[in-house]
């Protein structure tokens, strides 16, 4: 599987809102599970919504998984009002998606560093 085909982003209305799936060989998790990391202290430090109680900021988490083949890194909310903060306003305050969007590309070239095959 070519890396154009094996990493995309999703749209969800599960628990998680958001998730990348990328297929890759076992022993690379942890680099997946190294940049899901950074990308949710970004998440944490760039989310444009104000702070009354740091509940949402203090709320966001991810989570790597293997589901087959597949890589799964799920960045969600554990506020109940996190489906708001990310839909309201068309999406104006959202730091799910962009989060994602900025940090895949990353995985794909720390792989490709770390010996990567995605033939």
């Amino acid at each position: 599987m070519g890396l154009g085909s094996g990493l995309f982003i999703r749209n969800s209305l599960r628990s998680g809102l958001a998730h990348a799936e990328v297929a890759f060989p076992h022993h690379l998790e942890e680099e997946v599970l190294n940049t899901a990391t950074e990308a949710l202290a970004f998440a944490k430090e760039n989310a444009s919504w104000s702070d009354r109680t740091g509940d949402a900021r203090a709320g966001l988490d991810v989570d790597v998984r293997w589901e087959g083949k597949e890589i799964v890194w799920e960045m969600y909310h554990t506020v109940e009002y996190g489906l708001y903060l990310e839909t309201m306003q068309n999406g104006k305050y959202s730091v799910i998606m962009p989060t994602l969007e900025l940090f895949a590309p990353e995985v794909g070239r720390g792989l490709r560093e770390t010996g990567g095959n995605f033939d």
